[in-house]
């Protein structure tokens, strides 16, 4: 039987979590699950891929620029803390100064709002291409503009992903 789609959804989130290299436990962790309900997900995921239609495709799209959007807010909650540096200075005369100064960096704060903002608009566009899919199939079952857009964004957004490397 069939994961219902909320369950088939959070079963993507798992699997792309593996894909980028996470160990089973830490992506346990990460979600707040079992390790054994990880390992679950990605043995439907895996046993289902040949199944996997055009929705199946946006679905996975979305969750991945769906956890790439949580790992920007990571960053941004960071950045905003701030960092502290500490240096030591030494005299001639044998003494010794410590400073500790809190550093924030206000251009890094806005570069990292500008890809939140990139990551949430390509989520929409994603977002808009699942429900034409679900919405138009073609008379032959398939959604060939679809799956033409989704290849769009996908490119898009992969070579995004290596210029930023």
């Amino acid at each position: 039987m069939a994961p219902n789609k909320k369950t088939q959804d959070r079963y993507f989130k798992i699997f792309d979590y593996k894909r980028q290299g996470f160990h089973p436990a830490q992506i346990a962790q990460e979600m707040g699950i079992s390790e054994s309900t990880v390992k679950k997900a990605i043995r439907w995921v895996a046993d289902n891929a040949l199944f996997f239609g055009k929705e199946d495709e946006s679905r996975v799209a979305i969750a991945e620029k769906e956890r790439e959007l949580s790992c920007l807010h990571q960053r941004l909650r960071q950045l905003e803390e701030g960092w502290e540096e500490t240096t030591r200075r030494e005299f001639s005369n044998g003494s010794q100064e410590i400073t500790t100064t809190s550093k924030f960096s206000p251009s890094a704060e806005v570069a990292l709002l500008r890809l939140i903002q990139k990551a949430k608009d390509e989520i929409n566009r994603l977002r808009d291409l699942h429900e034409q899919v679900q919405g138009k199939p073609e008379a032959d079952g398939s959604a060939t503009g679809f799956a033409a857009g989704l290849r769009n964004v996908l490119n898009e957004m992969e070579s995004r992903t290596i210029g930023n490397e």
